[in-house]
């Protein structure tokens, strides 16, 4: 046989019928509609743990900074005003409890008074929130030279956007005097389980 021969020779196309595209589309829509809650949930998830670990990390370095420098250490929760840099950054105030702006690590030398750009020093600014809220019973934590708190902290609530408190993708966790974060595991979601009669 020629090349020429061998060059002229119809080949059978090979493709999909209508039918087998159909069928297919099908099947990946029906995988879709399965599989996306458990991927929203998934998604949640990691939102809320990735924030709960630069909280951890953040509490952490207040405490060990408080301790290296003998000196009050303190943590707030930023406004939501935009700022430039970090030492433009406004700290919400003790009677703010939304931390969903981030937060501010910085020297106290105002002595828990609140953050003051003239006179204390910043140490690390988070403006990183991925979860959808992050709620607290106060604004400002601080760290005494000891590594104990200044007062009672109460907790911080992480909570996906578009969940209810009771949902279990929200977590509450507490913080003690001692530093120690952890997970408030008296609760359903982010609220105490109603008891029965």
């Amino acid at each position: 046989m020629k090349i020429r021969d061998l060059l002229h020779k119809r080949h059978k196309l090979n493709g999909f019928t209508l039918v087998e595209l159909m069928v297919t589309v099908a099947i990946v829509a029906i995988l879709m509609a399965v599989g996306a809650p458990q991927l929203r949930g998934f998604l949640q998830k990691q939102q809320v743990a990735a924030d709960v670990e630069s909280l951890t990390s953040a509490i952490h370095m207040a405490r060990s900074e408080a301790l290296k420098r003998s000196g009050r250490v303190s943590i707030c929760a930023l406004s939501g005003a935009d700022f430039a840099v970090s030492t433009d950054a406004v700290c919400a105030g003790n009677a703010e409890t939304n931390w969903s702006h981030g937060w501010l690590i910085y020297i106290d030398y105002s002595n828990g008074a609140g953050y003051a750009s003239t006179t204390d020093t910043v140490l690390q600014v988070e403006r990183t929130v991925r979860s959808g809220s992050i709620t607290g019973t106060t604004g400002i934590i601080s760290f005494m030279a000891n590594g104990l708190t200044a007062s009672d902290n109460g907790s911080l609530i992480i909570k996906p956007k578009g969940t209810a408190d009771t949902d279990p993708a929200c977590k509450k966790w507490t913080l003690s005097r001692q530093g120690r974060f952890a997970r408030d595991t008296t609760t359903t979601g982010c609220v105490a389980p109603v008891k029965s009669k």
